[in-house]
């Protein structure tokens, strides 16, 4: 059976800190877990990181335990980090669209990104990410 990707989710929590790796099946789209582990976080309280060394050790332990668990090195990851200082706010952009025949192109839709990235945050905050929707 070909080998599917491979999928890895982690969860920092205040108290754990949890690793799932998963492996699509490529012939009927299922994701598989193939090794799961977690380890106590410390140096994160509250999604806050409190010591930057300890949350690094927290981290790498879980690491360790699922890459020694599947055997599968650990190279992207989707990561969970909850907070009440983690908002999630909507923006709108808007461009005109360059082609005469009004044919959306990518440079379009990234000039449409940039503009919704104008939007006004709040002091001490930043964007950390941008989902585009149609």
């Amino acid at each position: 059976m070909p080998k599917g990707d491979i999928i890895t989710g982690l969860d920092i929590g205040s108290t754990t800190i949890r690793v799932a790796v998963g492996q699509m099946n490529p012939h009927d789209n299922d994701l598989h877990i193939i090794g799961a582990a977690e380890h106590p976080a410390e140096g994160i309280n509250k999604g806050v990181v409190t010591s930057i060394e300890d949350a690094v050790a927290s981290i790498s332990g879980v690491l360790d335990k699922v890459e020694r668990m599947t055997g599968i090195p650990t190279e992207r990851a989707y990561v969970s980090v909850n907070g009440s200082h983690i908002v999630s706010q909507e923006s709108h952009g808007v461009v005109a669209v360059s082609k005469a025949d009004g044919e959306i192109k990518e440079d379009d839709v990234q000039r449409a990104i940039e503009a919704a990235q104008t939007v006004a945050t709040p002091p001490n905050y930043e964007i950390l990410h941008v989902i585009p929707r149609q």
